[in-house]
Parts: structure tokens; C-alpha cells; sequence
């Protein structure tokens, strides 16, 4: 199923990150590694948060490919099923509400509060 695959993408993602690494682009359901970066920091500490992946032209082009060469799949998809879909990637975002609300601290500068 797509998202235990997404999940696992995710999962694998977010434990190979470092504050040294980049993070990088999913594309196709796949990491995806560019040749330029850009670091984000903290604005209320100034301190380095991570560096992401800038993504090129041909980047945007090879996403966009990919997902033209999906959308043939996923048009056919019953209604009732693509709902499924989406109420489990809700249920993924929920369960990984902490970790993505230490994120947005972190890139922002908020605080805890600002999360809930």
C-alpha cells in the first residue's frame, strides 16, 4: 500500500537526518539529492537548523514527470478508496504531531504553544 511506503519514506528521512545533512526532495516516493542547499535558522537563537535541498528546474520538471506518469492510476481510483488514502496520511500526520511541532520551533522560533 502507498502509505506504508510513504511512511517508511518518512520514517527513514527523519532518522537520517542531521543537523550537517540536507534534507532531501521526495520525489516519486523516493529521496532525492540536489547539487545546491540552503541552511535554515533559528530566529530566536540563530542557531543552524538543517539544511534542505534546493530544488533546480530540472528537479520541478522530473516531479511534475512523475507525477503525470501517476495520474493515469490514480484518476481510476474509486472515490471511497482515495478517502482511505487520505484519512491514513491524517492518521500519520497525527502520530507524528510531536515531532513535526519540534520542527516548527525549531524553524520558526515559536513557541511550544503555538503548536497546539
Amino acid at each position: 500500500m502507498a502509505t506504508n511506503a510513504a511512511t517508511q519514506v518518512l520514517d527513514t528521512v527523519s532518522s537520517n537526518l542531521t543537523k550537517t545533512s540536507s534534507v532531501p526532495l521526495l520525489i516519486n516516493n523516493k529521496e532525492h539529492q540536489t547539487t545546491a542547499n540552503f541552511p535554515v535558522y533559528n530566529p530566536a537563537t540563530g542557531a543552524l537548523v538543517r539544511n534542505f535541498s534546493s530544488a533546480s528546474i530540472a528537479d520541478a520538471e522530473l516531479a511534475i514527470s512523475c507525477a503525470q506518469k501517476a495520474f493515469p492510476l490514480w484518476k481510476n481510483v474509486r472515490p471511497s478508496k482515495k478517502r482511505d488514502i487520505f484519512l491514513r496520511a491524517a492518521d500519520i500526520l497525527d502520530s507524528k504531531k510531536p515531532e513535526l511541532a519540534k520542527y516548527l520551533v525549531e524553524e520558526t522560533g515559536a513557541t511550544e504553544h503555538c503548536t497546539n
